[in-house]
């Protein structure tokens, strides 16, 4: 989100901060959990964000 707030693409944040750390993948990890719960909650689906992640990786397969 830094990168995208910053205008620059994730890869070039990457390069210029170095790999991903620790702390930074735990923050990764919450939000991507808080970000599924809101989908299946608008949905009124349980399962609805994981059919999402499903079909995208599906899609580029």
């Amino acid at each position: 989100m830094a990168a995208a707030g910053l205008d620059l693409s994730p890869n070039l944040w990457r390069a210029q901060h170095g790999p991903w750390t620790r702390p930074e993948l735990s923050a990764v990890e919450a939000t991507l959990l808080l970000l599924a719960d809101n989908i299946n909650d608008i949905a009124q689906d349980d399962d609805q964000a994981v059919r999402m992640v499903s079909d995208v990786l599906h899609a580029h397969s």
